[in-house]
């Protein structure tokens, strides 16, 4: 749906690229999947311009930095993995250098997630920035209000997509 409708478009300017595609795919394109598709494929143009340009898409874009932040997104549970050994694994990318970490939110096991991130948040430095992906897995407001409630007290940046995008 998304991907055929950018061939034959020149990725001189994927600002124009992309919006022309938005305004084929009107009213649907800012729902999630096509979205994401939308997202992914402008990235690659992006990409594809730098590499046509032999410049980075930083220096395209008029960044006058060489340098930035990153921002880890580790926090994926692994299977068989103890409570334990997550906050060791998230702890040593800390070690590593990493300041920003952006946890995956657990929806099949949610008092587990609350208990791993509030060791992890006394495990590691107060320096160390600590999101949550929800990944729009709260159903309404009052899941919402009541898992934010269990972290009270967890310093966190911010909480990414507790509900669906089109749920208003």
């Amino acid at each position: 749906l998304v991907g055929k409708r950018y061939l034959g478009r020149s990725t001189d300017n994927p600002q124009e690229a992309m919006m022309g595609v938005a305004s084929s795919l009107l009213p649907h394109y800012t729902e999630g999947l096509i979205g994401r598709a939308m997202s992914l494929i402008d990235l690659a143009i992006w990409d594809i311009k730098g590499q046509h340009d032999k410049q980075p898409v930083w220096q395209i874009l008029g960044a006058k930095r060489e340098s930035a932040p990153v921002m880890l997104v580790e926090g994926y549970p692994i299977e068989g993995e103890s409570d334990d050994e997550y906050v060791e694994r998230l702890q040593a990318r800390a070690a590593e250098g990493y300041s920003y970490l952006k946890l995956a939110y657990t929806v099949n096991d949610p008092e587990r997630f609350t208990r791993r991130l509030r060791a992890l948040r006394d495990a590691l430095s107060p320096s160390i920035r600590v999101s949550v992906d929800v990944s729009w897995c709260w159903s309404n407001p009052a899941v919402a209000k009541q898992a934010v409630a269990s972290w009270e007290g967890i310093d966190l940046v911010w909480i990414e997509d507790p509900i669906p995008a089109d749920d208003l």
